[in-house]
């Protein structure tokens, strides 16, 4: 079963982004979609608008590793082979260590969805083509997202989606577009907290010493 971290689940990663975590940030920490993960590094800017209400802020990829940053207030870090990672709090140079291992967002989890995928055409946007797909995703739950989404297929990397997705019975209108496209190697560092960020609680430590093992660039 393939992972995305970038693609769909605003049917999954609404529901986080709807309850605060922290001051000014939602927990959108990973997206799960019918795509898989990208090919290619590389850092991007996000928008991603719920129900009217818009956020944004930029974030990184490479190998089994994603970064948000949402303007400058939360930065999460996900390790997607071992579904653990970090929240951090750069305004109190503070993070916790977060357990995503049972997530409803894994699409090898026990309420993983169903996924339909049809293709519907092409244009260009950004200098990139995109390839333009209608999307179904039901969960046996019966959250539901339907969505049209933009991949760039010479990156397998979804670049737009527009999307309804009914959680708990509740209608949330979505719309997330990444642009300012940067692909290539990106700096290891940014996927592990600060040396001078303290830590909050006793933590689960996803990686010895804080930082990750083999999380390298292509």
């Amino acid at each position: 079963m393939r992972f995305a971290f970038i693609a769909a689940a605003l049917m999954v990663a609404a529901g986080q982004a709807l309850a605060q975590t922290s001051p000014g940030g939602p927990e959108l920490q990973e997206f799960e979609g019918p795509f898989g993960r990208p090919t290619a590094s590389f850092a991007a800017d996000f928008t991603v608008v719920l129900n009217g209400v818009k956020s944004d802020g930029r974030y990184y990829f490479i190998p089994n590793r994603i970064r948000w940053e949402w303007a400058n207030q939360v930065t999460s870090i996900v390790y997607l082979d071992l579904w653990v990672g970090y929240s951090l709090i750069p305004s109190r140079r503070l993070y916790v260590e977060v357990d995503h291992r049972n997530s409803s967002a894994r699409s090898d989890g026990p309420n993983a969805p169903h996924w339909t995928v049809k293709r519907e055409g092409e244009d260009t946007d950004q200098g990139l083509v995109r390839t333009r797909y209608h999307v179904e995703a039901r969960r046996a739950n019966g959250n539901t997202f339907t969505a049209t989404m933009w991949l760039a297929e010479a990156y397998n990397l979804v670049v737009e989606i527009d999307g309804v997705a009914v959680i708990g019975g509740k209608t949330l209108t979505s719309h997330f577009k990444i642009g300012r496209i940067e692909i290539g190697p990106q700096d290891p560092a940014l996927f592990y907290p600060p040396a001078d960020y303290q830590r909050m609680g006793t933590g689960l430590d996803p990686m010895p010493g804080g930082k990750p093992q083999g999380a390298v660039s292509p």
